[in-house]
């Protein structure tokens, strides 16, 4: 790869040198083309640059050897410009694939194309893995190394659509819980594991966060399209909170989101490493999606008022046994094991009484009184 960009290299500057490329008003900052390895993308904008574009591509070709693909290139055409205008003989399309990410006429579009084929492959993902024989804390460590690595590497370039998280979070504990009818609420679950959670990401708050802090660091690079698209609409500084962002279009709401989320975080401190900072960013933006829609009492604090709860999430995280064994205990604390009683509610089962002892079948008596009680500890 190194070899192949060293011999591509001239190319690529005789084209960011000649062509006009794409230009942020009276700004400096400008570009004409963007590669990584064979991977390039070139934005054309006047019709005077494809003449230049085709003198640099012979003359390449005559030095190199190299030729263009034709079959395996795609133009799209932005705004006003006309598709009548032949570039190279490459056909013109709707969308395209550039390192991955869906290339669409809008932001919207494009976000939503790349987020539907992320989320449809996380989704064959856990399809794949649903029978492996994993406990809750090692499937949700194969949710966090695993599944969503494709939607943390969306999360730099697109913001999430709402319909996408959806999908993803339902998908997520489906594979968790792996059938189960009684389950623990994701709120739960994103909790720390001091508040009685499983330190499970929040795939909203850390979508927000890894745009957010991406955005950050391309506004900090000098003439670049993005820093001077970002300093347009006065991104390029912390916002005052609460944020007032009226000024900004409707149809760009990726950019309003970044200043409603910028206004709540502050800035790299100078002896902040780039992980802390990370962790912090996620942090805010997962405290502050809390805080609207309401942080709720768990079922389980709710029935049991006088227990102390924190030396319970304590007890059961700090003891020196299994995953699996915390797993049953974590069930057994939330009242989520498959009780008759439980079953009977919801009419799945014909009758409140155990199997065994045809008492009324709790959770307590299982574990205490009923012959049960033994397989179940």
């Amino acid at each position: 790869m190194i070899l192949y960009a060293m011999c591509l290299n001239p190319l690529l500057c005789t084209l960011e040198n000649s062509l006009r490329g794409l230009r942020m008003g009276r700004h400096l900052a400008r570009t004409s083309i963007v590669a990584y390895a064979d991977d390039v993308t070139i934005f054309v904008t006047t019709p005077t640059d494809l003449t230049k574009l085709q003198e640099a591509k012979q003359c390449f070709k005559a030095a190199s050897g190299v030729r263009v693909n034709i079959q395996k290139s795609r133009a799209i055409a932005f705004g006003s410009w006309d598709k009548s205008i032949e570039i190279m003989n490459i056909q013109y399309h709707d969308t395209a694939t550039i390192l991955g990410f869906q290339k669409n006429n809008t932001v919207g579009e494009s976000a939503l194309a790349s987020w539907t084929k992320t989320t449809a492959n996380i989704r064959a993902q856990a399809q794949e893995a649903y029978c492996r024989m994993l406990t809750l804390d090692k499937r949700i460590q194969f949710v966090h190394e695993y599944f969503m690595a494709r939607a943390w590497y969306v999360s730099q370039i697109y913001p999430s659509p709402d319909v996408c998280v959806r999908q993803l979070n339902a998908t997520i504990s489906w594979f968790l819980w792996k059938g189960d009818i009684f389950r623990v609420l994701l709120s739960t679950l994103y909790r720390s594991k001091e508040e009685g959670g499983r330190d499970l990401t929040n795939l909203p708050a850390k979508s927000h966060a890894l745009l957010l802090y991406r955005m950050r660091q391309q506004v900090m690079k000098q003439l670049t399209i993005t820093s001077a698209w970002m300093r347009t609409w006065g991104l390029n500084v912390k916002e005052a909170n609460p944020p007032f962002r009226d000024v900004i279009p409707e149809n760009l709401e990726y950019l309003r989101c970044f200043a409603m989320d910028s206004a709540y975080v502050d800035e790299q401190g100078p002896m902040e490493s780039k992980r802390a900072y990370k962790r912090r960013v996620y942090n805010t933006l997962y405290h502050f999606s809390r805080g609207e829609t309401g942080i709720q009492d768990m079922r389980i604090t709710k029935i049991w008022t006088t227990t102390d709860w924190n030396m319970v999430w304590k007890n059961i995280h700090c003891t020196p046994v299994s995953g699996g064994s915390k797993a049953v205990w974590y069930k057994v604390i939330h009242d989520i094991l498959l009780t008759n009683v439980r079953l009977h509610k919801i009419r799945i089962s014909p009758t409140d009484k155990g199997n065994n002892c045809g008492m009324h079948d709790t959770i307590q008596h299982r574990l205490i009184e009923c012959g049960e009680g033994p397989q179940t500890w």
